[in-house]
């Protein structure tokens, strides 16, 4: 009976693993750099990623220089720069996600998979990463916002006649928001997977549970989102003044808002998996407290008659009830604080860099 069970959770393991490497291949940022590796045949590595990278942002800015060209603008490279800037941001948040989710997901899909402790957690966990990344409803979240900024730098050109648009740089910021979402979804679904352990059994260590590797780095993890979060926050600020419309109210409105909105994205892809995090920790202390104090209690029934033998494993109980209640009830260390802190200051730096108009000083000092 014990080896059926045994391989039945082999067998469950393995669909969790599968599971994993399917969203690996629907994550969108994922799937288009991994494509561009393969049709350049070169081996699926950071230095690979970044000459994808670099290939996508030529493609996106080619492509939008030819509908300027097509509508009869002027294709000289001084007239198409601003081109540049959108199939820069369009590349480097594909760039991000590739990197965030290669350095944490191939790495630990036998760990995740040995992390639920029983089938319905198992189940829930292969669903999840079945479920997580459609790649309709990606698509559909980055198109949303892909619209946003069109019809944003539509305004602000209306509002600055110096702000000059055309059919190209509404392009360029189409794609470029359109990665910015992709990123923006998975900062949008990933922490629900740390909702859906504190719904779970997990196996963790029993007598500090904080301390277990795979929350470790679940923890860690969620931190490097956040400041993942923060960077394309700040570079997103920084479009929207990178075309020199510094003076206006409706650039600094427009920053602003898009300053919040990164605080809250950056802010809740921190908190709310921290807080399941902790709640999976806690939940795992109570069971070990609670299953520590039966042991203690049928010692201190029949206390008049025990043992000093008996005596001494109640103390012995008591001591590692006392040392599980005083154990962590939160994984978050200095190094996913640090991560937090950075996303927080890095958005709000670039918008001091903007509104203040710190380029035009320097300039003018030199």
């Amino acid at each position: 009976m014990n080896g059926l069970a045994n391989e039945a959770r082999k067998t469950l393991e393995i669909e969790v693993v599968n599971a994993t490497l399917t969203a690996s291949n629907q994550i969108l940022s994922c799937a288009v750099i991994n494509r561009i590796i393969n049709l350049l045949h070169l081996k699926n590595n950071a230095s690979a990623a970044v000459i994808a990278t670099l290939m996508l942002s030529t493609l996106i800015f080619v492509f939008a220089w030819l509908m300027n060209a097509l509508v009869g603008l002027p294709i000289s490279l001084m007239s198409n720069w601003p081109l540049i800037i959108p199939a820069l941001l369009a590349g480097l948040a594909f760039f991000i996600v590739k990197v965030l989710h290669d350095s944490i997901l191939p790495p630990n899909r036998e760990r995740i998979a040995r992390f639920p402790a029983d089938t319905d957690s198992l189940l829930a966990f292969r669903n999840w990463f079945k479920k997580g990344f459609r790649v309709r409803r990606q698509i559909a979240f980055s198109i949303f916002f892909a619209v946003f900024a069109v019809l944003t730098t539509r305004i602000l050109s209306r509002d600055f006649p110096t702000l000059q648009t055309n059919l190209g740089l509404y392009v360029g910021v189409f794609c470029g928001i359109f990665a910015i979402g992709n990123g923006g979804y998975c900062a949008w679904i990933i922490p629900t997977l740390a909702s859906t352990g504190s719904s779970c059994r997990m196996n963790l260590f029993p007598y500090n549970p904080a301390s277990t590797t795979a929350i470790r780095i679940a923890s860690a993890g969620f931190g490097k989102l956040a400041l993942a979060n923060g960077i394309v926050a700040t570079l997103v600020i920084l479009l929207i003044f990178a075309f020199r419309p510094w003076q206006g109210r409706m650039t600094l409105q427009i920053a602003l808002i898009w300053l919040l909105v990164g605080w809250g994205v950056v802010t809740y892809s921190f908190a709310f998996p921290q807080y399941h995090l902790a709640k999976i920790i806690s939940q795992e202390k109570h069971r070990q407290i609670e299953r520590l104090e039966v042991l203690i209690e049928a010692y201190h029934n029949r206390l008049e008659d025990l043992s000093d033998k008996e005596i001494d494993k109640m103390q012995k109980l008591i001591d590692l009830r006392d040392r599980i209640f005083m154990s962590n009830d939160s994984a978050i260390d200095l190094g996913a604080w640090r991560d937090y802190i950075s996303s927080i200051v890095l958005p709000l730096a670039s918008f001091v860099t903007g509104v203040i108009n710190i380029p035009e000083m320097i300039k003018d000092l030199l």
